[in-house]
Order: C-alpha cells, then sequence, then structure tokens
C-alpha cells in the first residue's frame, strides 16, 4: 500500500434501489507548492497537497432488490481492523444519519458532507485536477462521471447530463473536500510572489 500510515478519508454517495452508490477512499501525500491568482490579478504560492485516490467503487443495486448498506459500514470497519488509518468517513446527506450514527457508536468520526448543496467538493476536484495535484487509477464510471459533469452557471451546482450518472465523481468529490479542509486546518500556508 501507499504511505500505509497516511489518514484515509471516505465519502460514500448512498443509494438503495434506482440509483448506483458511489463510494470512495484517498489521502494526502506530501503538498507541493502551487501558484494561484487572486481576483486583482496579483499572484501567489501556497502549499497544496497531491490527493490519492485508493479506491472508487460503483455498487449497483441488485436486480429486484436493495444495496445492502450495511456492508459499506462492514467494509469500512474490515479495512479499518486491517490496519487502515481512517481518519474520517462521509456521506451524502440522503439516507445517512442511520449509517453516520452507527460509525460514530463505533469509534469513526462521521459527518454529512453534501457535494450538492455548493460547489466546494467539485472545485477541489477540479483545482486538484488542474494543478496535477489529484491521482486516480483508471476507473471506466468515474471516466465516464466526471467527463460528463456539468456546472449551472446560475446556480452554480454541478450535475450529470441527462441520462448520466455522477456517483463515484461524487465519492471522489467529497474525498478531495475532505483531504483539502483537513490539509488547511494542518497548513494554511499562503506566501505572496
Amino acid at each position: 500500500r501507499l504511505r500505509p500510515d497516511a489518514p484515509r478519508f471516505f465519502h460514500c454517495d448512498l443509494a438503495i434501489t434506482g440509483d448506483c452508490a458511489g463510494f470512495a477512499m484517498g489521502h494526502a501525500a506530501p503538498p507541493v507548492e502551487v501558484v494561484r491568482t487572486n481576483p486583482d490579478g496579483s499572484a501567489y504560492r501556497m502549499l497544496s497537497p497531491v490527493i490519492y485516490i485508493d479506491l472508487m467503487l460503483r455498487i449497483a443495486p441488485p436486480v429486484g432488490s436493495q444495496i445492502d448498506i450495511g456492508k459499506i459500514r462492514q467494509f469500512i470497519a474490515m479495512l479499518a481492523a486491517y490496519g487502515t488509518p481512517i481518519k474520517c468517513v462521509t456521506f451524502d446527506g440522503w439516507g445517512s444519519v442511520d449509517s453516520i450514527q452507527i460509525l460514530r457508536k463505533t469509534g469513526f468520526e462521521s459527518e454529512v458532507v453534501s457535494v450538492d448543496r455548493t460547489d466546494g467538493p467539485y472545485s477541489a476536484l477540479r483545482q486538484a485536477a488542474f494543478e496535477r495535484r489529484l491521482s486516480v487509477y483508471s476507473y471506466e464510471p468515474f471516466k465516464t462521471e466526471v467527463l460528463a459533469l456539468e456546472q449551472d452557471p446560475r446556480t452554480r451546482k454541478v450535475d450529470h447530463v441527462k441520462g448520466g450518472a455522477k456517483d463515484v465523481a461524487d465519492a471522489v468529490a467529497g474525498v478531495c473536500w475532505n483531504v483539502i479542509a483537513e490539509e488547511e486546518v494542518l497548513r494554511p500556508q499562503v506566501r505572496a510572489t
């Protein structure tokens, strides 16, 4: 495993029957210096983490049945039992209260992170990709979803095209958001150029 001691962040985009669930796990690698631009055009340098996505998964509901959400929690617990250092498990808002409560009772930090309420998670994903700070392996569902996303210029909401999906993309965006939020707390370093 790459960086076995690095804290791992999970994000789950839950579903039961009519849609697929998306699941991703990632971690931060040592930060690199990036150059960004202020609204006034001035440049500044800062350290920002490289984000490695360790795991992406689209979970389809069985024909005529439902996705077993408990198995997702069991998988997270199994990884922890094998020594994976889990920092946080987040879920989209829909149907997540029970999972959050159960994970908290078993010692995991868990909360709601919606990738739909603001464009922050997708902005974190896009910025990491553009700055070459996002490392993902080739996974066709993620590639298909992320390349078909659209942003509403009025609401700034990121959504899939009609007939598309964004389950795995949502999960990866949630992981990026969690990694960036954690790293900004640990390393708020900005320097003017």
